[in-house]
């Protein structure tokens, strides 16, 4: 059963694919990176019950649109945010209609032992906190500002470290 339910997402994305296409015997897979692992099992599933080589490429869902707009060919384009996708489908670059088929959640991770004694979100404001953050380019940057905006916490430019 695992074998069919991974499989799924790949099958239906394929359907939702990209205008250009690779060689018949490979399905190029243009992932977000928050996606790289769980599109390696699944490309490595597909690949067993197919025979199909399955080619992963990972980076940010907005460099991803960037790339197809170039003329990059892909097969399956899976983003991280749904902006991305609706540019992807403005340009004309995919063959159907997206789909969603996973969503992620926002979590604070603190070092070991919570030095700075972070609870909730409103504790990111505290000045003698570093808080790192993915760049705004990317879905969980621009979805981390959003939300500190949301709760009225303001996080300095001079306070961000992104990784």
């Amino acid at each position: 059963m695992r074998r069919r339910t991974a499989l799924l997402p790949l099958a239906a994305l394929a359907l939702t694919g990209c205008a250009q296409a690779s060689d018949e015997d490979t399905v190029t897979v243009f992932a977000a990176a928050s996606l790289n692992e769980a599109f390696e099992e699944i490309g490595s599933l597909y690949t067993q019950e197919t025979g199909t080589e399955v080619e992963l490429s990972v980076a940010g869902s907005s460099g991803l649109v960037e790339q197809l707009e170039h003329g990059a060919p892909a097969d399956v384009f899976a983003t991280a945010d749904e902006q991305s996708m609706e540019r992807a489908a403005e340009s004309g670059l995919l063959a159907g209609n997206a789909e969603l088929f996973a969503s992620n959640t926002l979590v604070i991770a603190v070092p070991a032992g919570n030095p700075a004694e972070v609870e909730t979100f409103e504790d990111l404001a505290d000045a003698t906190v570093d808080t790192v953050l993915c760049a705004e380019a990317v879905p969980c940057g621009s979805a981390s500002l959003r939300l500190a905006a949301e709760h009225g916490v303001s996080i300095s430019r001079s306070r961000r470290r992104c990784p």
